[in-house]
């Protein structure tokens, strides 16, 4: 994705590669491209005309298409102008893609911030536009993710992303040719990885037998007493062996899996889509009109009960209760996560997203999903 072209670049061959450019027209330096493998489908979605800044769009296999966006910001325009133009059109690209994945990368030249820690250091360019850009990152939930300096000692070269967990290493290559700027690489992957469900015992409590087991610890009392132990941990171990003996022998398990379907499926929605997916198999095979009427009519209905469905049990979970029983109202959130692997990226209390674990762990932060007047929002 280069951010500083010249005409002639990959002008006429782009060996099998598909590419969307705005040059400038002024000047046979500079200017954007994005350049993807011909079977991605790349697609223009947006050529800005007073800011350089091109966006297009890939699809790779089923999954959401990713929204990849060049922008170069010269280090003499920092003013006020300008910056409010770029930012805007930043935005719109975003907000207009909500449900794919976004990626922004480019040429910033942003020496200034600490993308760490979110804190404007120098005063190489001036604070007001360090801090808009800063803003972005939290306004539109996304996160940088380059930590490698690309020219000298300054990280001038910066990718931000909707999906943090999607990036599985981002480094730097020698420059190509003459140019002062290291190579940004990243590996993205086309999807995540979600485990296996495994099972897992859990005890029922409400059927233990707790008479019984209230007398195999009396019993166990005497020689537990009597027996000599050398140190306390000899003394914990006897103990711990005891309890445990008989919790298993009083105390009937289980196994379960875990659950990935939505908390508002219930059996009947299921049996309606079930209905619904045989009516679909049949007009396929039939192609008989009847049967296609049949299965639209299902697919209605379905889409009416679960989206009844869907706000009963929200206004369930999202009540007076929700701080003293917030068990339901997670679960919800948990299935809308759009990460399937461990904790979603979360936002800490300056609305800055952050998707390393050790920061996850031990600052303050939110998850990125929030419920506000009536219905969950997504960052």
């Amino acid at each position: 994705m280069p951010t500083k072209t010249f005409w002639g670049f990959i002008s006429s061959c782009y060996y099998g590669f598909d590419v969307i450019r705005r040059d400038r027209t002024n000047d046979a330096h500079g200017g954007v491209l994005i350049a993807a493998k011909s079977e991605l489908g790349l697609a223009q979605i947006h050529n800005s005309k007073d800011v350089e800044l091109i966006s297009g769009k890939i699809k790779v296999g089923n999954k959401k298409e990713v929204i990849i966006s060049a922008f170069y910001r010269p280090p003499n325009r920092s003013d006020q102008d300008y910056t409010d133009t770029s930012l805007s059109e930043i935005s719109w690209i975003r907000n207009k893609h909500k449900k794919n994945i976004f990626i922004l990368a480019g040429d910033f030249n942003l020496p200034d911030i600490n993308w760490k820690t979110n804190i404007i250091g120098n005063n190489n360019t001036p604070r007001s536009t360090n801090q808009a850009y800063l803003d972005m990152t939290a306004s539109l939930s996304v996160e940088q993710m380059n930590h490698h300096p690309t020219r000298g000692n300054n990280i001038l070269d910066l990718i931000f992303t909707s999906h943090p967990s999607f990036i599985d290493r981002c480094k730097t290559l020698p420059p190509i040719g003459n140019s002062d700027h290291d190579i940004l690489l990243i590996d993205m992957v086309d999807s995540l990885y979600r485990p296996k469900p495994v099972r897992r015992t859990i005890k029922l409590w409400k059927k233990a037998n707790i008479e019984a087991m209230n007398q195999h610890l009396f019993d166990n009392k005497a020689e537990f007493m009597k027996k000599e132990h050398h140190n306390i941990n000899d003394m914990w171990c006897d103990f711990k062996t005891i309890i445990h003996t008989s919790v298993d022998k009083f105390v009937p398990t289980k196994r379960i899996l875990s659950r990935h379907s939505h908390p508002w499926m219930n059996t009947s929605l299921r049996k309606l889509s079930n209905r619904k997916q045989r009516a679909y198999t049949t007009a396929k095979r039939s192609i008989l009109p009847k049967d296609w009427r049949r299965y639209k009519r299902l697919k209605a209905e379905l889409q009416k009960e679960s989206r009844q469905a869907h706000t009963a049990h929200m206004r369930e979970i999202v009540s007076e209760d929700l701080h003293t029983q917030p068990k339901r109202f997670w679960s919800y959130v948990r299935s809308r996560k759009q990460d399937s692997s461990g904790i979603a990226a979360l936002k800490n209390s300056d609305g800055f997203l952050h998707s390393e674990p050790l920061t996850k762990a031990t600052e303050p932060t939110v998850p990125v999903s929030f419920y506000q007047g009536g219905s969950l929002k997504y960052a």
